[in-house]
């Protein structure tokens, strides 16, 4: 009330602290980037190479404008169709997980736009696994699965993160032949399989007869030196034979009944 007894009414107070406020303001403006993207700036209509962060930025507003990129781990899938090295067709199914390179999302936006998963991930993706595949013939690509993908998986990594895009994950879920040609796959691993079974039973069984020939010949040979031992020394034959009749023997001489019914001794003599 003072003041306006003093000829300043309150509300041009009001007024002119408002005016300072839009002079201090005038030459910004707030821009908020949402959580998991990157604001691309323009400037009348040309990318100024300044990327904002997510949360609240402050701009000059005269022909400036904010594109918002998302930068979240997307996932990107498809049946791609190639040649092996033995001219074989097959489709391959692949599944990435990828995102853009959150410091290169002005030059991404520049040269591919907002569409930069039909430019620049699907081509990538497709131009890999062609050449990834002519590196392997059909079969090999069965009978070496897990090394096709992992070059797979390096090749695509590769050619994405050339163009500014990371790839979180790469997974090849299938290859796909004709219903003909993967069975002649299968056959032929399976007699391949049999082949190497039969081997090594082959190499078992003769293994063990040039066991039992060792063991015959040790016994043999044990045999013709104890029949040269006893060649060479007769008594010792005898005596083995003395020995192996006392063994026997229970210790009560022979008797024989004569006709007279007197028992008569028997006794041996050389």
């Amino acid at each position: 009330m003072n003041m306006e007894r003093r000829g300043f009414p309150v509300w041009s107070i009001v007024a002119i602290v408002l005016i300072i406020l839009g002079a201090i303001t005038a030459g910004l403006s707030i821009e908020t980037v949402p959580e998991g993207s990157r604001g691309v700036v323009t400037k009348w209509g040309k990318v100024t190479g300044r990327t904002l962060g997510p949360g609240m930025n402050f701009l000059n507003p005269i022909g400036v404008d904010v594109i918002s990129v998302n930068v979240r781990t997307r996932k990107f899938e498809q049946i791609e169709e190639a040649a092996t090295k033995d001219q074989q067709d097959v489709q391959a199914t692949v599944v990435v997980a990828y995102h853009p390179e959150p410091q290169r999302v002005g030059q991404i936006y520049t040269d591919h736009g907002l569409d930069y998963e039909a430019k620049l991930v699907t081509p990538g993706v497709t131009e890999s696994i062609k050449v990834a595949t002519a590196h392997y013939s059909a079969e090999q690509l069965v009978t070496q699965r897990a090394q096709a993908s992992d070059e797979i998986s390096k090749i695509i990594t590769a050619k994405l993160a050339a163009n500014g895009i990371i790839a979180d994950s790469v997974n090849l879920i299938n290859y796909q032949f004709s219903a003909d040609y993967t069975k002649a796959i299968e056959d032929k691993v399976a007699a391949e399989q049999l082949a190497k079974t039969e081997e090594m039973r082959v190499r078992i069984v003769t293994a063990q007869a040039e066991q039992a020939v060792v063991a015959a010949k040790g016994e043999a040979e044990a045999i013709a030196l104890m029949a040269k031992a006893l060649a060479d020394a007769p008594d010792v034959l005898k005596l083995k034979q003395i020995e192996m009749m006392r063994e026997k023997w229970d210790g009560i001489m022979p008797r024989v009944v004569g006709a007279d019914g007197m028992s008569l001794l028997m006794t041996t003599g050389e």
